[in-house]
């Protein structure tokens, strides 16, 4: 087994799993400064040590002390490692917010062509990222559902692929022990378990980042704290001939009005919760450039569920809100889908 870890390199350490551990720390691997704290880097490549055993774990600098690299340079670095390592897996515990001219969508795709499985973080907030966007990958979030380790939960009909672990990792870094939570975290869990499942038969399959996930979803580790109601949401597929109503207006919904390559149904309406100071508002009047910058903001009491204007609801996180209104705002909504024949999807 060997594993690419593209990050912000590496300090030295000694495999506690009788792991080869090789550090390409070079300045000029696509990354533009030759400078780098390497914690980030050093973190996820431990986690990943801790994880699998007798494997060759490869951590590439690629990113500086920011934690930032341009999606073109990011898609060249995808390329160069599987070109000059051959590695069977790709750790990306990082992404872009835009791909104007596709080179991570390529590179994604040059990745399945060579066999080569991408697991990529997922942005924390929810907001789109890539090239965890991209279904060729295999993306994670970290979720405060799942309460252990090795604990996940497998998502369909969306473009998050896996809920991980939200706790803390206790991670020594550089003789430091240091406390760290997050997606970037989470994500080399997963890629020690896609590590576990993996074999050449499987990747020679077609289709083999569905057969990971249907593998993932029959051996998942679910802690029992999972609410199945919530979680197993079949969304529908929206299609530009759909009329959707947007909730509540938060930034997961923000990011969907203002990637229009994401935005396929036609945008209706826009809510958000009755005691939201944006209501009867604007998007240009509360200082985003949106999507549909002339939409009213409207209180979601005020919805006419039989209206023939929409057939679609499109749903953000709506966590904090349920606790604010004390009730289950998720559910009461794919009641009134159900009753009223509207499609629905869910951002979780």
């Amino acid at each position: 087994m060997k594993i690419v870890v593209l990050d912000g390199g590496c300090y030295s350490f000694h495999s506690q799993n009788r792991n080869r551990i090789v550090r390409i720390n070079l300045p000029n691997y696509n990354c533009e400064s030759k400078t780098s704290s390497m914690n980030h880097g050093s973190a996820v490549t431990k986690i990943i040590d801790n994880y699998v055993q007798e494997s060759t774990i490869i951590s590439v600098q690629v990113f500086d002390d920011n934690q930032t690299i341009r999606a073109r340079n990011l898609a060249s670095s995808i390329k160069k490692s599987i070109n000059e390592f051959h590695p069977d897996i790709i750790n990306i515990s990082m992404g872009t917010r835009s791909d104007r001219d596709g080179e991570l969508k390529q590179a994604v795709n040059y990745a399945v062509d060579q066999k080569v499985i991408l697991v990529c973080a997922a942005d924390n907030s929810g907001a789109i990222s890539y090239p965890a966007f991209y279904r060729n990958t295999i993306s994670v979030v970290c979720n405060h559902r799942v309460k252990r380790i090795k604990s996940f939960n497998v998502v369909y009909n969306n473009w998050i692929d896996i809920l991980a672990y939200s706790g803390h990792f206790s991670v020594e870094i550089n003789k430091n022990q240091d406390w760290l939570i997050g997606s970037s975290f989470s994500t080399p869990v997963i890629t020690a378990i896609i590590s576990s499942i993996w074999s050449e038969k499987l990747v020679r399959q077609g289709n083999f980042i569905v057969k990971i996930k249907k593998i993932m979803s029959q051996m998942q580790h679910s802690n029992g704290s999972f609410n199945l109601k919530y979680h197993n949401i079949a969304n529908d597929l929206l299609t530009s001939k759909d009329r959707a109503i947007f909730l509540p207006l938060n930034k997961e919904i923000f990011t969907i009005m203002n990637n229009s390559d994401f935005v396929v149904p036609h945008i209706i309406s826009i809510y958000d919760y009755h005691t939201s100071s944006k209501i009867g508002k604007t998007t240009a009047d509360i200082g985003y450039t949106s999507y549909v910058p002339k939409q009213v903001i409207q209180d979601m009491r005020g919805i006419d569920w039989e209206s023939k204007d929409f057939n679609s609801v499109v749903l953000g996180h709506v966590k904090e809100i349920s606790l604010l209104l004390k009730k289950d705002l998720l559910s009461e909504i794919i009641e009134k889908c159900n009753k009223y024949k509207k499609k629905f999807m869910h951002w979780i």
